[in-house]
């Protein structure tokens, strides 16, 4: 497969309901070039990084590597659209998409909530309690979480 066609089928939401040809593509640029440069139709183009070893490297090294803006794939026009309506680079700013110094601000307030207390730290947790906002039903009423 050459380049532009690892580039499409990496952006085309068929190639993920696909499991052999995902598995198959995969594989191969684990293989072949498992630090992949992908420029897709319609996408603003990106570095695929495919093996986890690497993926954890990069974690480690946020200093480095950012999350934001583009955390998630999205066509160009989507972009465009999304920024003009919210004026913002994302959509949702969570833990997961943002980088320091806002990252370990934002940890800082929420660590506390996924912490229990000493006395409780070898009993499983039935609820979080603190977020209800978290866990929202569909018709807005609270929804515990399912037990561990």
């Amino acid at each position: 497969m050459d380049d532009r066609a690892i580039s499409q089928a990496v952006a085309n939401p068929r190639t993920y309901v696909d499991q052999p040809a995902y598995d198959a593509l995969f594989a191969g640029l684990r293989r072949r070039s498992p630090v992949h440069w992908v420029d897709p139709d319609g996408y603003r183009p990106f570095w695929l990084v495919t093996r986890h070893a690497d993926i954890m490297e990069i974690e480690r090294q946020n200093d480095r590597f950012v999350n934001e803006p583009r955390l998630i794939l999205s066509t160009v026009g989507d972009e465009h659209r999304l920024a003009t309506a919210i004026a913002s680079k994302t959509a949702l700013r969570t833990l997961v998409n943002m980088d320091n110094p806002d990252h370990r601000l934002f940890r800082a307030i929420a660590q506390a909530w996924f912490m229990p207390p000493k006395e409780t730290q070898r009993r499983p947790a039935r609820h979080l309690s603190g977020f209800p906002c978290l866990f929202r039903r569909g018709d807005g009423r609270p929804a515990a979480p399912s037990p561990r």
